[in-house]
């Protein structure tokens, strides 16, 4: 698991990772929220959709954030499972956790990322990909990596969620 896939005793590498969740909590305090990402969460819930925040942080460390920045609702979190680095992304192991958690069907789902990782762990998950390209020349790295769209502001995701229902999502 962790320890012996790098190279640690298992108590270092329990310390390591109790370490890492402390300093990814206290920087949940002064990181800033993505334009767009509270809105679109609120949105997402206002028009029947559930959010899972999937994620290969401590589970405890967003839902810091979350609580710090009031985004929400969230109706669970997917954090990185510290027994074993190989199944944070791009792993499908957090998405697949996420869309069991939704007892959903993973073409019912749609999972948003900002790397080409989350975009292969989306794929390998069986679930549409949606590319947020948040820095100039990121657009055609998502659409290479396997995004089904790529948006460039978290409103055009926003405004999508509005104009189409939830059941002609599902098809």
């Amino acid at each position: 698991m962790f320890s012996y896939a790098a190279g640690l005793s298992p108590q270092t590498a329990d310390l390591a990772q109790r370490e890492l969740t402390k300093l990814e909590t206290r920087a949940a305090a002064t990181a800033k929220p993505t334009e767009g990402a509270a809105d679109l969460i609120a949105t997402a819930a206002a028009t029947g959709r559930t959010v899972i925040i999937v994620s290969n942080n401590s589970s405890y460390a967003i839902l810091e954030y979350l609580a710090i920045h009031r985004i929400g609702p969230v109706a669970g979190v997917v954090g990185r499972d510290e027994s074993d680095p190989e199944l944070m992304k791009p792993s499908p192991y957090l998405v697949r956790a996420a869309v069991s958690l939704l007892d959903a069907h993973p073409a019912e789902c749609a999972f948003v990322g900002d790397s080409t990782t989350d975009m292969l762990a989306g794929r390998l998950a069986g679930v549409p990909v949606i590319g947020y390209a948040n820095k100039p020349g990121k657009a055609e790295l998502l659409r290479q990596a396997g995004a089904d769209a790529v948006a460039t502001g978290l409103d055009e995701i926003t405004t999508a969620l509005r104009l189409i229902p939830p059941s002609a999502a599902r098809g």
